[in-house]
């Protein structure tokens, strides 16, 4: 054996504290009516006037001020279900915001206000990327029953042309 051997210190402690899985939260916006029973289930996402926060997965707390928001991409996905002997897709948001050369990848699960959601996002001060069109299917189709019935007709087109998983796999951060 040679005395030569160089000993690399890989460190006890994460030196970059990324995550690699998309969030699953229950989004909150100013002023929306909130499902307290969702609420428990999901980490909750607040987006106020002037920043949003959010606890990681690593439970550290988070304010992202808009101002410092490099990129803010919407998009949209869908989960498949089993309930015994019935089925369905359900259709969620998905955030990822670039800041500071992180990405914070979000799962907004709480459709039946995603509305609000959408609505709030357009009134931000952050221009929004929305290559699948989720804004335009939100106007045309505001019921969430008739969003849900087109998004099942249509969003496996959808996530074909866009590269979306389809149906998402797997368990994000809860």
């Amino acid at each position: 054996m040679s005395d030569n051997i160089d000993v690399i210190d890989l460190g006890t402690e994460k030196k970059v504290k990324a995550y690699e899985k998309r969030m699953i939260v229950y989004a909150i916006c100013d002023g929306m009516k909130v499902d307290n029973d969702m609420l428990k289930k999901r980490k909750p996402l607040y987006l106020k006037d002037d920043h949003l926060e959010f606890n990681n997965p690593y439970q550290e707390h988070i304010v992202i001020p808009y101002q410092s928001i490099e990129r803010f991409v919407l998009k949209m996905s869908t989960r498949f279900y089993i309930f015994g002997v019935f089925s369905e897709f359900r259709f969620y948001l998905d955030f990822d915001i670039y800041v500071d050369g992180q990405l914070h990848k979000f799962e907004v699960q709480n459709m039946h206000t995603s509305n609000d959601i959408v609505d709030f996002l357009k009134k931000i001060p952050v221009k929004i990327e929305d290559p699948i069109g989720t804004f335009e299917i939100f106007e045309k189709h505001h019921d969430h029953l008739a969003r849900t019935r087109w998004l099942q007709a249509n969003f496996k087109k959808i996530a074909k042309k866009h590269g979306l998983e389809y149906p998402r796999q797997g368990t994000g951060f809860n």
